[in-house]
């Protein structure tokens, strides 16, 4: 029925929330919102199509779990976070045969209702937009009325730092390296980021991109950037080296990030490296679905829409000499995870 009105319904599912993207004509707002409101507060969850849905879901995951590059990723958290952390701990293809229809439903009735919800709307908003979603969403309450019990689980920081997957039929191995560095809301934060795209956020025109993509032909790409989990914010490099250049690889990451501690930044590369993140954050806030995508995404984390300029203040204003000892801050070996596979 929603193709027959032009309309689609996506979703995304996250450590903390699923979001439902609802895309419609405003003359079939009604009808779509009808279908749609149903669907999410008065699900059946039918076994058949379920028990398909998680046959697929299951073989997708064989097929991840294959790959070195994911493989890496989910040995990272586990050692930065710990095996107990929600974020440490991965779901195995393995487990998936042991879901159950009422594993589902207790997740929905848990986790969905009026109190637990949050609506954003973008594009043509008029007060008949507005009554028309409050008459779907807002008019009664539906669900258990309950916010879900908010858990704290402490981070575990392997003590040791390296993990090594040896895959003899490989040649290359996928390798990560980072560490915790400062929370997203901290003054510093978005000054990182510069840091990290000098770093590593171009494989072409960065430090690491010249130094071991195009000066030693070990990767086709070698990427850092601040990668954000809840609050956390994790410096992360990322890259698929041929096997036997691996460890040179890693101490040449070590020597470009030791570059950023002891030499200054020169002006045309700072601000061509700005110039790249400028672009980038322009182009995340091009239209009306990629603006309320950001704005949804301050909101979840209790943060001012201010923050969308104090983003670009902040790139603008620091300099090469903040950056040197943002780099002697949090840039520390000894706080750095190591993970190989492959």
């Amino acid at each position: 029925k929603l193709d027959y009105y032009g309309s689609s319904i996506d979703n995304e599912n996250g450590i903390k929330k699923n979001i439902y993207n609802i895309y419609s004509l405003s003359k079939f707002l009604d009808k779509t919102l009808s279908i749609t409101a149903d669907c999410i507060k008065n699900p059946t969850f039918p076994q058949k199509e379920l028990d398909l849905l998680l046959k697929q879901t299951y073989e997708s995951l064989i097929l991840y779990e294959k790959k070195n590059q994911n493989e890496a990723c989910k040995l990272f958290d586990e050692l930065l976070y710990g095996k107990n952390h929600p974020i440490g701990r991965y779901v195995k293809s393995s487990e998936f045969p042991q879901i159950t229809r009422d594993d589902i439903l207790t997740f929905y009735n848990n986790g969905y209702n009026s109190k637990n919800v949050r609506i954003m709307v973008t594009g043509k908003v008029t007060n008949d937009v507005i009554n028309i979603i409050n008459n779907h969403f807002g008019k009664d309450n539906w669900g258990n009325g309950c916010l879900p019990i908010s858990q704290k689980f402490p981070i575990e920081t392997a003590i040791n730092k390296r993990k090594i997957v040896d895959k003899k039929e490989a040649t290359q191995s996928s390798i990560i390296l980072g560490s915790f560095v400062l929370n997203y809301n901290d003054p510093d934060f978005f000054k990182l980021k510069v840091l990290c795209q000098v770093l590593g956020g171009d494989q072409i025109s960065s430090r690491l991109g010249k130094k071991i993509r195009e000066e030693k032909g070990y990767t086709y790409g070698i990427f850092s950037y601040l990668r954000v989990v809840n609050m956390d914010g994790i410096l992360t490099i990322k890259s698929d080296i041929k096997k036997d250049k691996v460890n040179e690889s890693i101490d040449d990451i070590y020597k470009e990030i030791e570059r950023l501690k002891t030499e200054l930044i020169e002006d045309d590369e700072l601000i061509q490296n700005k110039n790249s993140l400028l672009s980038t954050i322009s182009k995340a806030l091009e239209n009306a679905f990629s603006i309320s995508y950001n704005y949804n995404n301050l909101i979840c984390k209790n943060l001012p829409i201010s923050t969308l300029q104090k983003q670009i203040d902040d790139i603008n204003s620091v300099n090469a000499e903040e950056l040197r000892t943002l780099a002697q801050k949090y840039l520390k070996r000894e706080n750095f995870i190591e993970v190989v596979v492959g």
